[in-house]
């Protein structure tokens, strides 16, 4: 064998192999980046409908659906910024620099909520610091929706489909930073949860306040840009002695935006 050959045969190996590789490194990403079809699973999880809904159950969907439509939910615009922060699980001083916006649309139940979030990007990502006013911590219900928890939806393309696509992401975060990962979502997602400071009430006693969540949330499809829109919303679950007392959102108050994201908010990257 001659050199020239040698060398031809080395060229071929190389190129085969880094072919293979990347053909690998594909599958790799497509694998990470699809969305997660397992949608009844996380129903099971976190909101317990019916996995095959009855005509009814759908004509209540429609119907609560076509209360949620803009100008009054959906038309909903928030500032963010350009500078971000990490999840240290403590306050941070970047976050006293953004206005919190309010998370105020009773959505289901009967117990009042203070809850409200401030948004930062970052290009791929979004890092959303959520506060939540509630003294009584619960964490014993069996499933997330009656826990104290925290809801993310993320439409990318900010058409807002009433059938979920790719670049439509679901994440769950509940009081104790326990994570569900709903349809979309990507394993990059990051959270951390802490309890406000303890204040004294007025018969002298010890009481949590509330707590935060801080999430970074990656865009998959797109890159974040000023001016550029996305579809979002946020949900708090308040619970007490493991059932849900109450449901607030920022954008609409259809609860069934997990499988529907037609009523979700518009979130403006400033």
């Amino acid at each position: 064998m001659n050199k020239k050959t040698i060398i031809i045969l080395v060229i071929v190996l190389v190129l085969g192999a880094g072919a293979f590789g990347g053909y690998k490194y594909y599958r790799y990403y497509m694998k990470k980046h699809q969305p997660n079809n397992n949608l009844p699973d996380l129903e099971d999880e976190v909101i317990p409908t019916p996995k095959s809904p009855s005509p009814i159950v759908y004509r209540e969907l429609e119907e609560q659906l076509a209360k949620a439509k803009e100008p009054e939910f959906t038309d909903v615009q928030a500032e963010a910024s350009s500078l971000y922060p990490t999840l240290s699980g403590k306050h941070e001083p970047i976050w006293d620099d953004y206005e919190a916006i309010p998370i105020d649309i009773a959505a289901s139940g009967n117990v009042q909520m203070e809850a409200s979030y401030k948004l930062i990007w970052a290009k791929k990502y979004l890092y959303v610091q959520v506060t939540v006013k509630d003294s009584t911590p619960d964490v014993t219900g069996e499933k997330y929706s009656v826990q104290d928890s925290v809801e993310f939806f993320v439409n990318e393309d900010g058409k807002k489909n009433s059938t979920l696509r790719v670049g439509d992401a679901h994440y769950v975060v509940n009081r104790d930073n326990l994570k569900a990962l709903g349809f979309g979502a990507d394993e990059s997602f990051e959270s951390v949860t802490y309890e406000l400071d303890p204040v004294t009430d007025e018969n002298g006693n010890t009481v949590k306040p509330g707590y935060v969540v801080e999430v970074i949330i990656p865009l998959m499809t797109i890159k974040a840009s000023k001016n550029n829109s996305i579809g979002f919303d946020i949900q708090v679950n308040n619970a007490v002695d493991g059932k849900l007392v109450s449901i607030y959102k920022w954008a609409s108050n259809y609860l069934y935006t997990f499988q529907n994201f037609a009523a979700v908010g518009t979130l403006t990257f400033k």
